[in-house]
């Protein structure tokens, strides 16, 4: 039987040594699937136990220059990946200051205004504090350089340290020949554009980081556990293991995953698995970590060790599902490791060729000139700059970019599947229609089970207190008296217990909708009437559902609840009724998303939904999501309705439109300016300067684009004529 595990690789720092990692795992003997994942530096491998092992996993990983760890920790990952950044932030700061004397000595060498041996000091203190920045601040990028060529994976930092080092060392031959003419400047230049855009990229890492470890933090973090004199002790829930007995008190979150060993409540579980109603459960019935207890206390028997609760496997979940959908090499990263193998190469035939005729020196110079005219520093710093101002753009209109990587996928796709409660809902449910029985009115069945259901904070109760408040029931008592009962919740009403439960079924003269809620009042143990409670619709959801259908995107409708509320909401916002699906669990989510066809978007709310956002091309969480939710997700919705998603949309467009015009911008440079380098019209101080030419007018060209402007109204009807998506 196969063996398959997710490892961490620490050191991983880029795509291409990612793809070029995973093509080497692959080759090896008895390994059947590999996937790296660069943003989370994981590798998901599988393997024929008989063939290959986890020491000759770990010994491939270290030949190719990596560290693996076998249980990765993503709050230890996490942690490695905030010094990389502070480190980074380091030698930025390390390469701009010294880059800046660099930069003087240059100009003044260039200007012509100092001669002599005095330029030739000058030059040579240019070269002094240009060390610090090469062999500093881009000590990795050299390391990287090399670690590509033994993955056979060249990309950029092997363009770039060709370049610098090329620099340095006709800078270096030049001053030992008593000349001035020193090209430290272009070194220093190459290591900060290429430092700039590898921040950017870390701050991405974090945050496809944050999505695991806001997860494993969902639960609390202490429980009560119970000795054998019943006291309780405030323990950490990692110290709880198996056998032992945990109190839960009512409005609690519960902890541990467990069997109860004593009383009865109802538990909020729509955080877990999308379920709208409250689960019941009595002695003998499981409880998982995350779920609200509404009524009464419970004393819980752990029956999972710590780390192994369906909250953890669920986390688990999310990172192998990061791993599994590890994207395919964009049109950048291709144009880098295109680049990466052929600008060497004729940068090395040019300087070869125009040695044999013009003479050695002659042909240094037109080789580096080609080495540094073909640096692509505008691929490594205008696309994540368009990035970030897609993402600073988002902030301003309510949303959250988590992982820009995503925006291909948002901008083009075909699929779009979206959870039901709290999602397409609001996740508010409110009394639809009181029915009473004989010899009671409508008012006092709503007052009585106000009254029931005083105290709890459950959002069932909390509909029922709104909806008796309003209709002038002033009678309800604010502190409550509910207690847990046979049948339910149970209170005190004008001298009456009164019971409030689920209704097995609508009552006989019910009419009205199907997804509606029923519960059933009950006095003194007699019938005493029904509630019907529906959830919200989100008053932009039709709308949305209707714009992204006229788009060509297939929308599916993926919930936890039961089959009929789905239907009704599928129904109401325009979801064919056979693309939509109740009663599926997180792992059914992701296995639906993972059926596509991509690109596909998941919108969703709960715990429950985190591993299908994982595993789709672009994960968008609402508004009112939970935090582990919204962490996990690509892009977040902060503020607003499912408006939101048409948001992200024209922005995603937009942000690939600068991106293509950068592409388009970068090769239509190199196809100009390699063949000047090539023919000796361009010294290697022309290359520089054109480089850095190239380089600060995309970058201008990003900051000076104007993304489009937020939906300004949005309702069931569909879009408003000013809608930003209309313009993408």
């Amino acid at each position: 039987m196969a063996a398959r595990q997710l490892f961490a690789i620490d050191g991983l720092w880029c795509g291409n040594c990612a793809r070029g990692l995973e093509n080497r795992l692959r080759a090896q003997p008895g390994i059947e699937q590999v996937a790296v994942h660069f943003l989370t530096a994981s590798a998901l491998v599988q393997w024929d136990p008989a063939l290959s092992s986890r020491q000759a996993i770990a010994s491939v990983v270290r030949a190719a220059g990596y560290s693996m760890i076998e249980r990765p920790q993503p709050a230890a990952i996490l942690q490695r990946l905030q010094d990389t950044g502070r480190n980074l932030g380091m030698r930025l700061a390390i390469a701009v200051f010294f880059g800046m004397w660099a930069m003087a000595g240059s100009i003044a060498l260039y200007s012509g205004s100092v001669q002599g041996q005095a330029a030739w000091w000058l030059a040579a203190a240019t070269g002094i504090v240009a060390l610090p920045v090469v062999f500093g601040a881009g000590s990795d990028i050299l390391r990287m350089a090399v670690r590509s060529l033994r993955l056979r994976t060249p990309g950029i930092d092997l363009v770039i340290s060709l370049g610098v080092l090329g620099s340095c060392l006709l800078s270096a031959w030049n001053l030992w020949r008593g000349s001035s003419h020193v090209y430290f400047d272009t070194a220093t230049m190459l290591v900060t554009l290429l430092l700039l855009g590898r921040v950017i990229e870390v701050m991405v890492r974090r945050r496809a980081l944050d999505a695991i470890v806001a997860l494993q933090a969902a639960d609390n973090e202490t429980a009560l556990r119970l000795d054998e004199g019943g006291a309780t002790h405030a323990v950490p829930v990692a110290q709880v293991q198996r056998g032992e007995r945990v109190l839960l008190r009512a409005g609690a979150v519960a902890a541990v995953d467990g069997v109860v060993e004593q009383g009865g409540s109802r538990l909020d579980v729509a955080i877990l698995n999308g379920e709208s109603q409250p689960q019941v459960v009595r002695e003998g019935d499981r409880v998982s970590a995350g779920a609200v207890n509404l009524d009464s206390a419970l004393v819980v028997v752990s029956d999972r060790e710590p780390g192994d609760r369906d909250i953890d496997r669920m986390g688990g979940r999310i990172a192998l599902e990061l791993v599994a959908r590890q994207p395919t090499a964009d049109t950048q990263t291709r144009i880098a490791e295109w680049l990466g193998r052929w600008i060497p190469a004729l940068a090395a035939l040019t300087a070869v060729v125009v040695a044999l005729v013009l003479g050695i020196e002659r042909g240094l110079l037109h080789g580096l000139a080609v080495l540094v005219a073909a640096c692509p520093c505008a691929l490594a710093v205008a696309t994540p700059l368009a990035h970030l101002q897609a993402a600073i753009r988002a902030s301003r209109i309510g949303l959250r970019i988590v992982d820009p990587g995503s925006l291909p996928a948002l901008a083009q796709a075909r699929t779009a599947i979206f959870d039901k409660t709290g999602t397409l809902t609001l996740g508010r449910p409110q009394v639809e229609q009181v029915l009473a029985a004989d010899g009671w009115t409508t008012p006092q069945v709503l007052a009585a089970a106000a009254n029931a259901e005083a105290g709890i904070e459950h959002p069932l109760a909390q509909a029922i207190r709104s909806a008796a408040t309003r209709q002038g029931q002033a009678e309800v008592d604010p502190l409550g008296n509910a207690v847990r009962g046979e049948r339910g919740v149970q209170g005190q009403w004008q001298g009456h217990v009164i019971g409030v439960s689920a209704a097995p079924q609508a009552p006989p003269a019910a009419e009205g909708n199907i997804a509606w809620s029923w519960l059933q009042v009950r006095c003194d143990d007699q019938p005493m009437g029904w509630l019907a409670l529906a959830d919200q619709l989100d008053p932009a959801a039709a709308g949305v559902v209707a714009r992204l259908q006229r788009e060509g995107v297939t929308v599916q409708l993926a919930s936890g609840d039961a089959e009929a509320p789905v239907q009704a909401i599928a129904n109401r916002t325009g979801i064919d009724a056979t693309a939509a699906r109740g009663g599926m669990t997180p792992a059914q989510k992701a296995d639906l998303v993972r059926e596509g066809p991509h690109p596909l978007l998941f919108v969703g709310d709960g715990i429950n939904d985190a591993p299908a956002m994982a595993a789709a091309d672009c994960g968008i969480s609402v508004a009112r999501a939970h935090p582990a939710t919204q962490a996990t997700a690509a892009v977040g919705i902060l503020q607003g309705g499912l408006e939101g998603v048409l948001d992200a949309r024209a922005l995603a467009r937009w942000s690939q439109r600068m991106v293509r015009r950068n592409l388009g911008a970068a090769l239509g440079y190199n196809a100009v300016i390699v063949p000047l380098a090539m023919l000796g019209w361009l010294t290697p101080l022309g290359a520089a300067v054109a480089m850095t030419a190239s380089s600060l007018t995309q970058i201008a060209l990003v900051l000076l684009a104007r993304p489009p402007q937020a939906h300004m109204a949005l309702t069931a009807e569909g879009l408003s004529s000013h809608s930003v998506a209309g313009q993408a």
